[in-house]
């Protein structure tokens, strides 16, 4: 673990850079503006194992917040943006397409990414769920075994002969839950017009409280 960057020997401090010796700026020129030079490839940054949804926010004086970290700095030293198509949301795209993928194959699709997703973001921050993005790049990579990158689908680690869990039921519409809940009151009011004797009533009471619960936790009553 180095203090200083081994390029231009300024002090660092986050714990990646520390761990690698080259700050971020550094990295980004010798890793990513060197389009084919095999020694960067050296520094190259690995996908994010289990990752999930991409998360993004401002505060209120305009800072960016993410849960992306800002490992490759390529267009935008400054920092990660969102909402419009200039620098900072091309590192934004990059940065998130590689803790799925890598860096080295987010460099193919992080363009398209950036116009399709990230420029569409509004001002304020939003959400761009795991799924979505996995859904998106198993469509975008060659399929094929054999062409250029096809192999590289295994990065994605999905399983196409898994089908994804269907989204869970809505729940009951409330005018239905409103319906049964009105139909036990009813029976209630039922069993106490007819004199019942206490020890009678007092079952059935329960019966009917317990399936009137059972309405109100399966739904609203309006």
């Amino acid at each position: 673990m180095s203090t200083h960057c081994l390029v231009c020997k300024k002090r660092l401090k986050n714990p990646l850079s520390m761990e690698i010796g080259i700050g971020p700026v550094c990295r980004g020129r010798r890793v990513i503006e060197e389009k084919g030079n095999k020694q960067g490839e050296l520094f190259m940054v690995d996908a994010i194992p289990d990752f999930g949804d991409v998360v993004c926010s401002r505060m209120f004086d305009g800072t960016v917040e993410t849960n992306v970290p800002h490992r490759i700095v390529k267009h935008s030293p400054t920092g990660l943006e969102w909402g419009y198509g200039g620098s900072g949301p091309a590192d934004f795209a990059l940065n998130i397409l590689s803790v799925f993928i890598g860096q080295k194959l987010a460099g193919f699709y992080y363009e398209d990414f950036k116009w399709e997703f990230v420029s569409k973001l509004p001002e304020e921050g939003g959400t761009i769920h795991r799924e979505t993005i996995l859904d998106w790049l198993d469509k975008k990579m060659p399929k094929e075994k054999g062409e250029k990158m096809g192999e590289n689908r295994k990065a994605l680690n999905i399983n196409p002969g898994i089908k994804r869990p269907e989204p869970p039921p809505p729940p009951p519409h409330p005018s239905a839950v409103r319906g049964e809940s009105i139909g036990i009151i009813d029976e209630l009011l039922s069993d106490i017009s007819k004199q019942l004797p206490v020890s009678r009533f007092r079952n059935r009471l329960e019966e009917r409280l317990k399936a009137l619960k059972n309405a109100i936790k399966g739904g609203i009553v309006c």
